[in-house]
């Protein structure tokens, strides 16, 4: 399960931006997890109590935000939402997705006091 190791290095940065911010304790924290981003959001909703435990992080809110797969097909430009990465521009057929969204992971902010 590397959600475990995900919510340690999210419990991590949070408490260390806190302490260099001079906030005692964390009330909330906001994620974005895109949905093609390979990390499952309950997982992390599980771990993310156990890796805070004893730190300024401790009985925060946890709030994650899943940004959709979006992409813009190199051939002609289109710009569509995707259900994998791999699939074909609904426009023209080529397969040259850039992705632009939907892969994401990260501590969008937090709040404290």
């Amino acid at each position: 399960m590397h959600e475990l190791s995900l919510a340690q290095g999210i419990t991590d940065l949070v408490a260390e931006c806190a302490r260099r911010e001079g906030i005692g304790k964390v009330t909330r924290v906001l994620l974005e997890i895109g949905v093609a981003a390979a990390v499952e959001p309950d997982s992390i909703r599980f771990c993310f109590p156990i890796t805070a435990e004893g730190t300024v992080v401790e009985g925060a809110e946890l709030v994650i935000n899943r940004p959709p797969l979006r992409a813009r097909c190199e051939a002609c430009g289109t710009e569509y939402e995707a259900t994998y990465v791999a699939t074909s521009c609904p426009a023209c057929g080529a397969h040259e997705p850039k992705v632009l969204s939907g892969l994401e992971l990260r501590v969008v902010s937090f709040d404290g006091a």
